[in-house]
């Protein structure tokens, strides 16, 4: 590292092969910088990802929804009702998240490798889904299982909107050199004038 003198006490510290000044003020202690060679930050992101993943959040909101349409507080379920027809709807709503969910576990793997929150998240949100569909295929034999339902189904809508956001947030990935000052290099500089 090569370091100028300049007017006031004040240096310029520049990075070997040409790289950027660094000022550097003498206030009886001295500081050095090294630079990272790492690149600088890029996001990563995938719009087939957001796409089938957003797509799979709205069919969970729509399954709230749905199921808004038939479930009566203190009311049993009538079979001759209307209620049936949602129950039907709500039970295809279902099966269309869950490929969705799947759909979205495959692009994360094949293209979000690095992005282990997604992958995680969207593995999570397809197994969750598979096991909120199952009980909720039960619930006419168990009477409940509404109980551990519907507190998942709130889980999962959460899960199904924290994870578009993040995949339109983007990750940051290193790309390119970013000063680093460190106190290391400047405590070998003080012992260095002593």
């Amino acid at each position: 590292m090569i370091v100028a003198s300049t007017q006031g006490g004040s240096r310029v510290q520049e990075a070997p092969q040409g790289g950027p000044q660094v000022p550097c003020f003498d206030f009886g202690e001295t500081m050095t910088a090294s630079f990272d060679q790492t690149p600088k930050p890029r996001a990563i992101r995938d719009p087939l990802y957001a796409s089938v993943i957003g797509l799979t959040s709205l069919a969970v909101l729509l399954q709230g929804l749905w199921a808004g349409l038939f479930v009566r507080e203190g009311k049993d379920f009538d079979a001759t009702s209307t209620q049936a027809n949602w129950v039907q709807v709500h039970d295809w709503g279902a099966r269309i998240a869950i490929v969705l969910a799947f759909a979205s576990l495959v692009v994360a793997v094949w293209r979000l490798r690095a992005r282990k929150e997604l992958l995680l998240g969207t593995g999570a949100l397809f197994l969750l889904l598979v096991l909120e569909s199952y009980i909720g295929g039960e619930i006419g034999d168990h009477e409940n299982w509404p109980a551990v339902h519907i507190p998942l189904a709130m889980a999962l809508m959460a899960l199904s909107v924290w994870l578009p956001s993040r995949a339109v947030h983007g990750w940051r990935t290193p790309q390119g050199g970013e000063p680093r000052f460190s106190r290391e290099h400047l405590d070998e500089s003080t012992a260095e004038r002593r």
